[in-house]
């Protein structure tokens, strides 16, 4: 079997040294395709993003079922399944594919979690060509899959296959140079057993450095919640970010209302002057955006270098300040160490800023609201100043018509259409013997015998009826003190609406002057019978 292992041990050790080609533009594999079958959209979104940016044609299947039909349509160069899906799981899939005279030559990658040896057993039987062991890094993905294409490549001219025949539980398997799972598998045991025992201290002080940032964040965002003015926030935007061990200063720019930066503070930087920096500077953070992100920056013109190192003079990490997409200023940041910062480190400055921002708008809504209530408050001072003063007009208007109302002897009323006194002089009152108050909301029922408040009632209706006033006439009736007569005018009241609302009266009293027109009638009467006898 020599040749068999020396083909397998050449394949160690191109796995092992992890080399990958340079990435390609989008230009140098358009005639290579791949086939994802991942029921997961987020993870196929991710791995076809990967694999076209190095310039494969990549479908997607949602399951082992759909690649299928896919594979049948048009058969790929390379399918890549995970194993656990619906309806056809990557297994079957990969064993239909193996039996399919048309496919079988298509090299087939099966993603697993490693969650139980006997993926690896399933796998050989099904006749997979390798296994990438979830999370996988890409660059041994894309090493990988180089491999296994130009294997097929090679296949293709040449008819020998070379390869080991092993047993692993109980079962024969043929291992070709080309299906290297088991060399994967050892080999990546091997690597996490060696990762485990060098790592273990790494990742402890990873996570310690994990929990600090998270408690960074955490004071930065407690702080900033209660932050009120734009200046609360900026302070407590630059102490939060200074936590940061990898953080040696930092300084915020934001834009003034023409558009400018203007720098509003820092804290541990070494900055020129503010005055200095007020005219417009060449620097690539003031090209804000949120599609940048955080980002490092060379050759700032106004910082000096760290530790005044030549090497890193003008360098610093730059954060967008970003609301509604719109940039509304800079978190500028320097590194504590001679160096530029991490993608880690960025994305933390990154939450950083976008806590800042948040704040911002917080502070700038704050500060809005309190110039509306101020305004508001102004308004409602003006409002209640006229209303009073309204008020007081009209109680001085009612005032002067009550005076007037009372002023005149005669009876002077207003009733609603239901007959019942809403205004009344004192002339009415006093003839029945009452306050003008005591009126209010009483009908003539309340004030007359039956008969007579009924034919007042009866020409009220009428005359709201049909519009018509009802002018001087005469009426008889009782009261305590003996027989009264007066001429009464009654006309409808009408609303801004032009409808009838009412009837407004007025009467006079001219019980004394019939009883001296009765007594001049007698009179004459008497003369007029003593000039006959006398004749």
């Amino acid at each position: 079997m020599p040749e068999g292992e020396a083909a397998m041990g050449g394949s160690a050790g191109a796995a092992s040294s992890g080399r990958v080609e340079p990435r390609a533009t989008g230009r140098g594999k358009s005639s290579e395709r791949i086939l994802i079958a991942e029921d997961s959209r987020a993870q196929a979104e991710q791995l076809a993003f990967l694999l076209e940016e190095q310039g494969y044609s990549v479908r997607r299947g949602e399951n082992g079922k759909q690649a299928l039909a896919l594979a049948h349509a048009e058969a790929p160069d390379l399918i890549i399944s995970d194993i656990m899906m619906p309806e056809m799981d990557g297994l079957e899939l990969c064993r239909t594919v193996k039996a399919d005279e048309s496919l079988r030559e298509v090299p087939v990658i099966l993603v697993t979690s490693m969650s139980s040896p006997q993926d690896v057993i399933h796998g050989l039987e099904c006749g997979a060509d390798s296994f990438i062991t979830k999370p996988y890094e890409e660059r041994f993905l894309l090493a990988r899959i180089n491999y296994l294409l130009t294997n097929r490549a090679l296949r293709s001219t040449s008819r020998v296959r070379t390869g080991i025949e092993i047993e692993l539980d109980g079962k024969r398997h043929f291992v070709t140079a080309e299906r290297q799972q088991i060399l994967d598998l050892l080999i990546s045991t091997y690597a996490t057993a060696i990762r485990y025992s060098d790592e273990a201290v790494a990742r402890e002080a990873l996570l310690r450095e994990s929990y600090k940032s998270i408690k960074i964040l955490q004071r930065s965002a407690e702080a900033l919640n209660v932050a009120r003015t734009e200046e609360q926030v900026v302070a407590a935007a630059l102490a939060r970010t200074n936590d940061f061990s990898f953080v040696g200063g930092s300084w915020i720019w934001l834009f003034d209302a023409d558009g400018r930066l203007q720098l509003t503070d820092s804290a541990g930087a070494a900055l020129p002057p503010s005055d200095a920096l007020a005219a417009q500077f060449a620097c690539a953070c003031r090209s804000a955006s949120a599609a940048e992100g955080a980002r490092n920056i060379e050759g700032c013109p106004i910082l000096p270098g760290t530790g005044g190192s030549e090497s890193s003079a003008g360098r610093h990490g730059s954060v967008p300040l970003i609301l509604d997409g719109r940039a509304v200023g800079v978190l500028n940041v320097v590194c504590a160490e001679e160096r530029p910062f991490s993608e880690e480190e960025l994305q933390l400055l990154d939450a950083i800023g976008n806590q800042v921002a948040a704040a911002l708008d917080r502070a700038r809504l704050y500060a809005s609201l309190e110039q509306r209530v101020i305004e508001r408050t102004a308004q409602l001072q003006a409002e209640l100043a006229a209303r009073q003063s309204a008020e007081a007009a009209l109680r001085k208007s009612e005032a002067l018509t009550r005076a007037l109302i009372d002023t005149v002897p005669d009876y002077l009323w207003v009733k609603d259409t239901e007959s019942r006194f809403i205004v009344a002089n004192k002339a009415v009152a006093a003839g029945r013997g009452l306050k003008p108050h005591d009126l209010l909301g009483l009908t003539d029922f309340d004030l007359f015998p039956s008969a007579q408040a009924q034919a007042f009632r009866d020409d009220e209706v009428r005359i709201m009826r049909t519009g018509h006033p009802m002018l001087d006439q005469e009426e008889v009736f009782d009261t305590p003190d003996g027989e009264r007569c007066q001429t009464s005018t009654k006309i409808p009241l009408v609303g801004e609406a032009g409808e009838i609302i009412g009837v407004v009266g007025a009467a006079r009293d001219i019980t004394e002057r019939k009883k001296l027109e009765q007594e001049l009638r007698l009179g004459r009467e008497h003369l007029a019978l003593a000039q006959r006898v006398g004749s």
